[in-house]
């Protein structure tokens, strides 16, 4: 895999052509791949000032909290685009980011939504990857 989706924590890598992936929870209603957009929210002074405006408990369970950012819109596989699962899509022994079947990853999004990082290049879908989220 190209990018690297950190066990839930994308960083960048030299290999992966976007340095910051979208992040959000994939569903597939129909036929079209849905994305609602979040950011990550952490035990910090950031986290605790949003959890403050918007009544959420701090210090967030599991040490993060991922809030709504930006309105749902679709994503569009391409025939290159690598998918990765860690836990819900693909899940193997030991627990580690690996690439799966584009098509496991949206048979699972079509029962339930899941957390993933979008890396792209203009209108192409390089790399769709389940975030890790206990």
């Amino acid at each position: 895999m190209r990018c690297d989706p950190h066990s839930g924590f994308p960083v960048a890598t030299n290999e992966c052509p976007d340095p910051d992936p979208e992040t959000g929870w994939l569903t597939a209603p129909s036929e079209q791949l849905t994305l609602k957009p979040f950011r990550t929210m952490v035990n910090d002074a950031e986290g605790k000032a949003y959890a403050g405006e918007h009544g959420a408990d701090f210090p967030f369970l599991d040490d993060y909290f991922d809030a709504p950012d930006g309105a749902s819109h679709p994503v569009r596989l391409a025939p290159g685009t690598v998918c990765t699962g860690i836990i819900v899509v693909g899940y193997r022994e030991p627990l580690m980011d690996h690439v799966v079947s584009c098509a496991d990853l949206v048979e699972v999004a079509a029962g339930r939504r899941v957390p993933v990082a979008v890396w792209s290049t203009g209108d192409t879908t390089v790399q769709l990857s389940e975030l890790y989220r206990p």
